[in-house]
C-alpha cells in the first residue's frame, strides 16, 4: 500500500518548492529523491508519477519535486543556475532527513543528473548512492550550442523541445562548476551512470567521462537504443535503477 501526498519545503532563498512524496508502509526508510531535467517538472508528463509508484511497490519511498522556477514551485525559470538547483536539492535532502530519515538515493536525468552529481560532490550529503541518467558532463559547452539570440541580459535557448529564456548568470555560473571534479568527489557514495547510446542531445561520451572521473564504487551502463528522453526504454532504465538500489540495501524489505 502506498500513500501519495503533496508537500512543500523552502530553499535557501525562502522560495516554496512543491513536491510529491510517495510513501510506502515500509518503515525501514529507503528514500529516492528524483531530480527532473532542464525545463522539466516533478510529474514528468505522468511518467515520473508512474515511476514513483513502481519503486514504491518495491518498498522504496519516492520524493518528486519541482526545482525553483519550474512546475508549481515558486521563482522564475529565467533565474535558473546550476548552483540554485544544487541548493534546491539540498533542501529536498533536508526535508527527507527531518520528516522521514533513513537511507537516501539521488536520481536525475540530463541536467537533473548533473545537479545530483554536483550536489553530492560538493555537499557530501548523507547519500548512499547517486544515479545519473543521460547526465551532462560539460553543461557550459552543451548549452552554448543552444543559444539562439541574446539581448542584454536575456538569452534565448532553442532546442528541439522549444525555446526558453535564461539570464547571463546561467552561463556565468556554469563556468564555475567542474562536473568531473564533483564526480571524483562523490566517493564513498556509490555512483551509477546510465547513458543512452542513441542520446541525440548529450553525447554518450559525456556519461563515460563522468564515470572515468569518478572513484570507486562506481558503475557504468551504456544502453543501446536509449534516447535522451527514455521514450521507448524507460521501463528498462527503471529496472536497472531498482536492481542497483536493491543490491546496495541487502536485507531491506523490497516487496510491500
Amino acid at each position: 500500500m502506498t500513500d501519495i501526498k503533496s508537500i512543500y519545503f523552502k530553499n535557501k532563498d525562502q522560495l516554496k518548492l512543491k513536491g510529491i512524496y510517495i510513501k510506502t508502509n515500509n518503515e525501514e526508510g529507503i528514500n529516492l529523491i528524483v531530480c527532473h531535467g532542464f525545463t522539466g517538472t516533478k510529474e514528468g508528463g505522468g511518467k515520473a508519477i508512474e515511476m514513483g509508484k513502481y519503486f514504491a511497490k518495491h518498498g522504496i519511498n519516492v520524493l518528486l519535486f519541482d526545482f525553483s522556477g519550474n512546475g508549481e514551485s515558486e521563482g522564475e525559470f529565467r533565474d535558473i543556475t546550476l548552483t540554485r538547483q544544487v541548493h534546491d536539492l539540498h533542501a529536498a535532502v533536508s526535508w527527507i532527513n527531518s520528516n522521514r530519515g533513513g537511507k537516501i538515493f539521488l536520481m536525475g536525468r540530463s541536467f537533473g543528473g548533473t545537479t545530483a552529481i554536483c550536489y553530492q560532490g560538493t555537499y557530501k550529503g548523507p547519500i548512499l548512492g547517486v544515479i545519473g541518467i543521460n547526465s551532462v558532463a560539460r553543461p557550459y559547452t552543451l548549452f552554448q550550442n543552444f543559444i539562439h539570440k541574446e539581448k542584454g541580459d536575456n538569452i534565448v535557448l532553442r532546442s528541439v523541445h522549444g525555446e526558453v529564456k535564461v539570464r547571463g548568470k546561467f552561463f556565468d555560473d556554469l563556468r564555475n562548476w567542474d562536473v568531473l571534479f564533483c564526480a571524483s568527489n562523490i566517493s564513498p557514495s556509490h555512483l551509477f551512470i546510465i547513458h543512452g547510446q542513441a542520446d541525440e542531445l548529450v553525447d554518450p561520451m559525456q556519461g563515460k567521462e563522468i564515470y572515468l572521473a569518478a572513484r570507486e564504487p562506481k558503475r557504468l551502463k551504456i544502453v543501446p537504443g536509449l534516447d535522451h528522453s527514455l521514450s521507448k526504454k524507460y521501463k528498462v532504465v527503471w529496472g536497472m535503477c531498482l536492481k542497483h538500489m536493491i543490491e546496495l540495501t541487502p536485507g531491506h524489505k523490497h516487496v510491500v
